[in-house]
């Protein structure tokens, strides 16, 4: 796992990546409480991308600040 951030003026940029593979999707056994992590991170953020190759999977996420008062 990795991560970097890049702060900029108007914003901030943080992308994360792991380096793992992906495997079949298994039938949840608890409640339907899991796997919500990209949804909320949508909600929280200006931006948020997924990349998902054979080496892993890359999600950056930004946020923007309005320069107006």
């Amino acid at each position: 796992m990795s991560a970097t951030f890049v702060a900029h003026v108007l914003g901030l940029e943080i992308t994360a990546a792991d380096h793992g593979r992906w495997r079949p999707e298994v039938r949840k056994r608890r409640t339907d409480s899991r796997g919500r992590g990209l949804e909320s991170t949508g909600a929280l953020t200006t931006h948020t991308g997924e990349s998902t190759a054979g080496t892993g999977t890359t999600v950056t996420m930004s946020w923007h600040t309005d320069p107006r008062p």
